[in-house]
This record gives structure tokens, sequence and C-alpha cells, in this order.
């Protein structure tokens, strides 16, 4: 009777440990959406967000709330992840539109471990300027109805 009392006080330790880090784990990750203006003008004209670290390996997120010209309503993006020298890419990313929330792969903790600083950058070709604004976070949990970009 000692030994099973004892095996499940063990496994009760066990189990409450686990979830208790995994909350730890989740508590880290910075899903708080921040605001971003991106102003483009001329060819291949490129703009980024300010940088925040990155704690998980969840994707990146950014949504696109409004811009200058409705007829103009896209434009380009990159996730970045600074290497400890320069910002240098770390996924595909692809074209974002006015009123669609994306959720974008990015290696950033995979390949420079946790807190490293991301961003995105912008990019736009355009003979006059256009403006864009958003949000975004360096950390993404799952919503339903978000465009997935490699």
């Amino acid at each position: 009777m000692i030994k099973k009392r004892k095996i499940s006080n063990v496994l009760l330790v066990v189990t409450l440990a686990s979830i208790l880090l995994m909350g730890i784990g989740t508590a880290l990750a910075d899903t708080i959406d921040k605001s971003y203006t991106f102003s483009f003008s001329g060819p291949l004209a490129m703009t980024y967000t300010a940088a925040y670290p990155k704690d998980t390996k969840s994707s990146m997120y950014i949504s696109v709330t409004s811009t200058s010209d409705s007829s103009r309503s896209s434009f380009k993006i990159k996730p970045q992840v600074f290497n400890g020298d320069k910002y240098v890419n770390t996924g595909s990313g692809g074209t974002v539109e006015k009123g669609k929330r994306y959720e974008v792969y990015n290696y950033a903790v995979e390949n420079f471990g946790e807190r490293v600083p991301v961003r995105f950058r912008g990019e736009r070709s355009t003979a006059s300027k256009l403006t864009f604004k958003g949000k975004w976070s360096p950390d993404y949990t799952y919503e339903s109805g978000v465009i997935v970009l490699p």
C-alpha cells in the first residue's frame, strides 16, 4: 500500500511540474499585437517594423488594416532575424493585402535561439508615396481565418 501511495505521489508531482513548465513556456510567447506603419516611395522601396524578441518556434503574425490608396492594397513582406551582426531573412514571406491576417513561418528560434530579435521587412515599388498600416507580433497562436504564408 505504501509503494502505491509513493508512486501515485511521484506521478502527481511529475504531472504538476509538467503542467507548470508548459504554462511558463506559453507565458513567454509575445502574441501582443504591435502597430506598424509602412511608407513606400520609389522603385523597390523597403521599410521595417520595430524589432521584438521572439520566444517560441511559432510563426509570426501580421495584418494589414489600411492603405492610403485603395486601388493599391498589397505589398510583400519577409520575416527577418538579427543574427548577431545584421538582420537576415528567416523565411519566405509573401504578398499581404489589406483586410487580411497572416501567419508567417520563420526559422528564427530554431536557428538563433530564444529571445532573438525579429521584425518584418516590407517591400513595394511605387511611383508615388503609398502608406500601409496594420498589426504584427513576433509569436503567433492559432486563429481561424488566418492565411498561412510558408
